[in-house]
């Protein structure tokens, strides 16, 4: 079990696998976990909001560190690139989630 969360931790899974299972299957499912949470504007969408943003670095730091596993090596480097994008950009998305802009 633990070789399941930390194996794209560490780089040893390969770049697809990290994306479809970890990024698309657990998108996916927490989007569905999101549904009852759309007309409401209370404490527990934020704590919900606060597990996807957990969720959202373990995926970014699994993209960054599984990046080269794969058989095109220019395909690391742009996938390096979109995360540091990304990781750059999440304290302006919570600012503006906060403070709502």
């Amino acid at each position: 079990m633990s070789a399941l969360f930390l194996g794209p931790l560490q780089g040893r899974t390969r770049l697809w696998s990290v994306v479809l299972i970890y990024g698309l299957g657990v998108n996916c499912s927490l989007c569905l976990a999101a549904l009852p949470f759309q007309p409401l504007r209370s404490a527990s969408l934020w704590v919900f909001l606060g597990i996807c943003l957990v969720v959202g670095l373990y995926q970014l730091i699994a993209l960054w560190q599984c990046a080269h596993n794969s058989r095109f090596r220019s395909l690391g480097s742009v996938v390096r690139a979109c995360v540091a994008v990304s990781i750059l950009a999440i304290p302006l998305f919570i600012y503006i989630l906060v403070t709502q802009y």
